[in-house]
C-alpha cells in the first residue's frame, strides 16, 4: 500500500501521522516542525477536536518525546476536560431514554452518542458537541414538546422556529438540557439532502430504521441505537457526501472503533450502500481506514475493493484537516469549478448560495431569523459573499483546496 508523502501540506501530513496507528512503515517520514508550524498543528487539532486522541496517541508513538512540552500538557488539559464533558453528555442520554420511553417515544441514539460508551476505550476520546437523537418524522414535534415540557429550552434568537425547521433541516433548532447544559438535537431524518434516488432508500426511512433498533447497555440504564451496519453507513455518509470530508479524520477512529468492537452484518452494509448509491464513498473511507488505522475485518463486496487512485486517497485524508472556517467559501469555490453534473444541478446549486435561506442573511446581519428586517441586508450579505468568492479564485491557496476536493468529488460521482 502506498504510503501518504510529505506534500506542501507538511503540518497537516504531521498531524495525520500523529493520529495513524497503523505500523510506522507505512506511515511516512514525518518532517521536523518549528514553533509556528506547531502553533497552526495545535490549531487545526482544536478545530476538529483531536486534543484527546493526540494526548493518547504518544503511549504508542516512539517519537513523543519530538513534541513540545506545552503542547502535550494543552492536549492532556483537553483529554481531562474532553472526560468533564462526557459525564454530562452520559447524563443528559439517561434523562433522554427515561424522558421518551416514559412518553412512548421510540428514538435511536446516533453516532458519538454510541461511539463514545460502546466502542472507545475512554469516552473522553470521542468528544460531542451536542447529542444526535432520530425520531420518527410524525413524531419530531411531540418530541420536542415533550423535552420542553421537561425544562429542555431553545436559545433564544438563535435558530428559526420549530415548525419552519422541519420542513427545512434534517433535525429541529437544538435544546438545552436545564441540567447539564448539554444540546440535543431532535433529527426527522439521517441525512440534510436527498435525491430522488435516495429518497426511498432504507436510511431514508427513519420509522423503519427505528423498529429495527438495537439497545446497549449504558451503566444500569438502556439505550436505544441504529443497527451496527447502518450506524457505519450513517458516519460514512455524513462525512463524505453531507461534510465531504471538512469534519475532520476522527471519522477514521471512529470506523476502527467500531469494526473493533461489534460484529458487522457486511452483506447488509454492502446492501445499503448499493440502494443509497454510496458505495465509492464507503469504499473510500474504509480505505482511508485501513492505510491509517491498519488492517481492519472488512469483508469487501464480492472480494473485492474498489481500484482508488492514489490522488484521491491522498486529497481526501488532506480534506479531513481543511480550515472549517472557510468551509462556505470552499463550497461555492468548488461548485464553480465543478465539471460533473448537469446544467441544471449546477444552476441549482448555486442558486441555493446566492439566495440563501434567511437564517445565512441573519447570521450575517446579526439578527434573530425571524426579524421583520432580516432582508434588507440582502444587499450587504451578497456583496460579501461574491467579494470572499473573488478573493478565493485569487488565493492559489485556496484553489489548491478547491483542485483536492474537485477531484474526490469527481470520484466520488463516478467521473
Amino acid at each position: 500500500m502506498r504510503s501518504l508523502p510529505i506534500s506542501i501540506e507538511p503540518v497537516r501530513q504531521h498531524l495525520l501521522a500523529m493520529l495513524a496507528t497503523a505500523k510506522r512503515s507505512s506511515i511516512p517520514a514525518v518532517a521536523v516542525l518549528d514553533a509556528d508550524q506547531w502553533s497552526q498543528l495545535q490549531k487545526m487539532a482544536r478545530q476538529h477536536r483531536l486534543e484527546p486522541l493526540l494526548w493518547a496517541a504518544p503511549r504508542h508513538n516512539p517519537d513523543s518525546c519530538s513534541i513540545p512540552a506545552a503542547v502535550h500538557l494543552s492536549w492532556e488539559a483537553a483529554f481531562r476536560n474532553s472526560a468533564m464533558a462526557a459525564l454530562a453528555l452520559q447524563g443528559t442520554l439517561i434523562r433522554l431514554e427515561g424522558i421518551l420511553s416514559g412518553a412512548g417515544i421510540a428514538y435511536a441514539a446516533l453516532k458519538g452518542a454510541r461511539l463514545a460508551w460502546h466502542a472507545y476505550p475512554h469516552p473522553a476520546l470521542r468528544p460531542m458537541r451536542d447529542l444526535d437523537i432520530l425520531v420518527s418524522p410524525a413524531h419530531t414535534r411531540e418530541t420536542w414538546d415533550t423535552l420542553v415540557g421537561h425544562g429542555f429550552s431553545a436559545e433564544h434568537g438563535t435558530a428559526l422556529p420549530a415548525d419552519e425547521a422541519l420542513a427545512i433541516h434534517k433535525h429541529l433548532p437544538a435544546l438545552r438540557d436545564p441540567a447539564s447544559g448539554v444540546h440535543v438535537e431532535v433529527h426527522s431524518r439521517l441525512f440534510e439532502h436527498l435525491d430522488a434516488a435516495q429518497a426511498g432508500a432504507t436510511m431514508s426511512n427513519a420509522d423503519g430504521l427505528l423498529a429495527e433498533r438495537i439497545w446497549l447497555a449504558l451503566g444500569a440504564t438502556k439505550i436505544a441505537y441504529l443497527p451496527a451496519a447502518e450506524a457505519m453507513i450513517h458516519l460514512i455518509v455524513h462525512s463524505a457526501y453531507e461534510h465531504h470530508f471538512e469534519n475532520g479524520p476522527q471519522v477514521l477512529h471512529d470506523l476502527a472503533a467500531q469494526m473493533k468492537c461489534e460484529v458487522i452484518d457486511w452483506p447488509r452494509f454492502w446492501g445499503l450502500a448499493r440502494e443509497g448509491g454510496w458505495e465509492r464513498g464507503c469504499h473510500l473511507l474504509l480505505q482511508l481506514t485501513e492505510q491509517f488505522m491498519g488492517k481492519q475485518p472488512i469483508e469487501w463486496p464480492a472480494d473485492s475493493r474498489a481500484a482508488i487512485p492514489t490522488e484521491v486517497l491522498e486529497n481526501a485524508a488532506l480534506l479531513m484537516l481543511q480550515d472549517p472556517d472557510l468551509r462556505q467559501d470552499l463550497a461555492v469555490q468548488v461548485q464553480l469549478a465543478a465539471q460533473a453534473g448537469s446544467a441544471w444541478v449546477r444552476t441549482r446549486q448555486l442558486a441555493a448560495k446566492v439566495f440563501p435561506r434567511g437564517e445565512v442573511v441573519a447570521a450575517y446581519a446579526g439578527l434573530a431569523p425571524d426579524h421583520p428586517r432580516v432582508w434588507l441586508h440582502y444587499p450587504g450579505w451578497l456583496v460579501s459573499r461574491l467579494a470572499r468568492t473573488l478573493a478565493g479564485k485569487l488565493n492559489r491557496r485556496q484553489q489548491a483546496e478547491v483542485s483536492r476536493a474537485s477531484s474526490v468529488e469527481a470520484w466520488l460521482g463516478g467521473s
